[in-house]
């Protein structure tokens, strides 16, 4: 079982970088519905996510195969949450795992989603003892692609038209590092490159 234990950010308190903690409600904006927006989806109203959001504030734990760590990205100067960092394990018998992460468009290209991914993969590959995590983008959205790219995550695939959104089929890049690849961002204590 891996449990961080990492707790909800005071936002009164001041912060050198991007902090991350448990979901707390609120904790998305509501004119995007804390997903995302622009090229990828259409914004949800807040009762469109309430429920996997009440799902989520409770998943702050790895205990085995299928669980999710779910994170909350929240700015710096007022507490306001931006968005949501994923760790998924996939596998136990195969020791794999899935990152995931979503910011609302106003704070993307800040290095925030960079930031919050790389203490993730060293959660993943170190501390869990994964040996590879794997992360996906919608190959319409170049800034994931380019968050995935700075953490040195290698590209595997290019999938065609692998999942319908919003009634298109869209292509998925499928991006992944194995622990032994893990000599870039995750060997440093710093964070990765922005």
């Amino acid at each position: 079982m891996l449990d961080p234990m990492l707790p909800a950010r005071d936002p009164s308190a001041p912060a050198p970088s991007l902090p991350r903690g448990r979901h707390r409600w609120p904790p998305l904006d509501p004119t995007t519905g804390g997903r995302r927006a622009g090229p990828v989806l259409a914004p949800r109203s807040r009762e469109e996510v309430r429920a996997p959001l009440e799902q989520r504030v409770h998943m702050i734990r790895l205990t085995g195969e299928g669980d999710t760590l779910h994170l909350a990205e929240v700015r710096p100067d007022g507490g306001v949450p931006i968005g949501e960092v994923n760790l998924c394990w996939r596998s136990q018998v195969h020791r794999r795992g899935e990152i995931g992460f979503v910011l609302h468009p106003d704070h993307q290209g800040q290095g925030y989603a960079t930031e919050a991914v790389h203490p993730l993969l060293r959660l993943g590959l170190e501390d869990l003892g994964l040996h590879r995590i794997a992360g996906r983008a919608d190959e319409r959205n170049s800034t994931s692609a380019a968050v995935l790219d700075r953490l040195e995550m290698r590209q595997e695939a290019h999938l065609r038209q692998n999942e319908t959104v919003a009634g298109e089929w869209c292509d998925e890049g499928v991006y992944a590092m194995l622990a032994s690849e893990s000599t870039g961002p995750i060997a440093t204590s710093g964070s990765a490159a922005p």
